[in-house]
């Protein structure tokens, strides 16, 4: 049989063959007829790796199913390169930088963490919180005016004159210091004192409040330190009234200093004494309560007391003086008490009859009377 006028196909499992005729007309002849001429035939089919066939094989006619894989691996490594592909790499480029997508910031929200404090722990945090608050109250309350703005209603001899005026180079609207300190009549008691001050400072300890105070007299200043409150206050001025004590401060505040206006009472009640104490106690708080008013219109404007007035002043106080003798039935802490409150007003009455003294120097002068005056209250209580 000719082989190059067979075509072999197999085909599920089945082989057919189909014969061309050397006349090429195609004719085809059936499956049936194929296989009874071949069934005598050897079945010869070789997949051999064109590598691995044996040198001088005898394998001629079947050449056509022999299938070089390597040649085939080779063409499709070669297809699968990119065509920009130059042969160095086996990847392809990267895109340049311009065309690359930007990745968008990941904004972070900020949340805040859940605290779950135990129970423990909130209650320090609760009590923590309370102090501080009172703590600040107190503050607050030390440094501000705790009682009423304007003391009763009565008019100071010759304090209505009182307006504006110059201080320490600066101009000041000097309120007229009209007011009454004390009580205005006598009732046998001891009588009520209630001032505005003008406060400089608040000190722990009275070496440090002691420092400051000279530091402001040697500038001149008037400056006195409690004794009897914690913390130690100093008081750089005082005024019968409310729009007197703010003007003091307005000049200060003009001289580069920080001041706290505020009221400062020295309270009678409770406290009984004899006829003849509570007549020297309500004759030295009618004294005060005059000089006050002619001290603060001569601090703040340089008004001048008349004479007449300083003269009537000065008999006031020679008659008060004499009233120390009928202290005699109180203790020896009072009767000291009582001299030394006498003295420091009688130097107040005699400033103001000396041409050279300032409204500075009469500002001390009262201070240190409505401290004293504080200080006798307080031995007459313990008596």
């Amino acid at each position: 049989m000719d082989k190059k006028n067979v075509i072999t196909i197999r085909m599920n499992g089945e082989k057919k063959l189909i014969f061309r005729d050397e006349d090429d007309s195609g004719s085809v002849q059936s499956e049936e007829a194929a296989s009874e001429k071949n069934r005598d035939e050897p079945e010869v089919f070789h997949w051999v790796l064109a590598a691995e066939e044996p040198p001088g094989s005898d394998h001629t006619a079947d050449q056509g199913n022999v299938v070089d894989f390597g040649k085939h691996h080779k063409e499709k490594s070669i297809l699968r390169k990119p065509f920009w592909d130059d042969g160095n790499r086996d990847g392809s480029p990267k895109l340049p930088p311009v065309k690359r997508k930007k990745k968008r910031p990941v904004r972070r929200k900020f949340v805040l963490p859940e605290l779950q404090l135990p129970g423990r722990m909130l209650a320090v945090v609760m009590s923590a919180i309370i102090v501080g608050t009172g703590f600040g109250l107190m503050l607050y309350t030390i440094f501000t005016t705790g009682e009423g703005d304007y003391a009763s209603s009565a008019a100071a001899p010759a304090a209505e004159e009182a307006s504006g005026g110059e201080m320490d180079g600066g101009s000041i609207e000097a309120s007229a210091p009209v007011g009454s300190v004390t009580d205005d009549e006598f009732t046998g008691g001891v009588p009520n004192l209630t001032v505005h001050v003008v406060q400089g400072g608040a000190f722990s300890t009275a070496e440090k409040g002691s420092e400051a105070v000279r530091s402001m007299r040697t500038e001149g200043y008037p400056a006195v330190l409690t004794g009897n409150t914690d913390p130690s206050f100093m008081f750089i001025g005082i005024a019968p009234n409310k729009g007197a004590g703010d003007d003091i401060a307005a000049a200060y505040t003009q001289a580069g200093y920080d001041t706290y206006p505020k009221v400062f009472s020295v309270s009678g009640e409770n406290v009984s004494v004899d006829e003849e104490t509570a007549a020297y106690l309500y004759a030295g708080t009618q004294l005060v309560d005059e000089l006050l008013g002619f001290g603060a219109a001569f601090t703040l404007n340089g008004t001048e007391v008349p004479d007449a007035d300083l003269a009537a002043m000065a008999d006031q106080w020679y008659e008060w003086k004499e009233k120390l003798a009928d202290l005699d039935g109180e203790s020896a802490s009072v009767q000291e008490a009582a001299a030394l409150w006498t003295a420091k007003t009688g130097e107040a009455v005699e400033q103001l009859q000396h041409n050279g003294v300032t409204g500075w120097d009469l500002q001390h002068r009262l201070l240190e009377s409505v401290l004293l005056y504080e200080e006798l209250v307080g031995a007459l209580k313990e008596s």
